[in-house]
């Protein structure tokens, strides 16, 4: 897993991006964040989804979209997790 750093957010080269299934965590240094999550943007669908549980907090993606993130994300929970931790220092 890759990810490109700025002072906005991290983004994260997962596999998906063949499919055009791009997914964020957004970087926010010194502020109360939100639950764990993370954000899925395919075409014009975003999506929030939680980190352990993957359930949808917001946003909807078509069923094959959605099929696909959650395959993924359980695969890489560990990794979604720890990337949490440095998105929100």
């Amino acid at each position: 897993m890759r990810f490109i750093q700025n002072s906005t957010f991290i983004i994260q080269n997962c596999g998906l991006p063949c499919y055009g299934i791009r997914i964020t965590i957004y970087w926010e240094r010194n502020t109360q964040h939100r639950s764990p999550h993370f954000h899925v943007i395919y075409n014009e669908f975003d999506c929030k989804y939680e980190i352990p549980t993957l359930n949808v907090l917001e946003g909807v993606l078509p069923n094959k979209a959605h099929r696909m993130v959650i395959d993924w994300a359980q695969k890489h929970i560990k990794e979604l997790e720890a990337n949490w931790k440095l998105a929100i220092l």
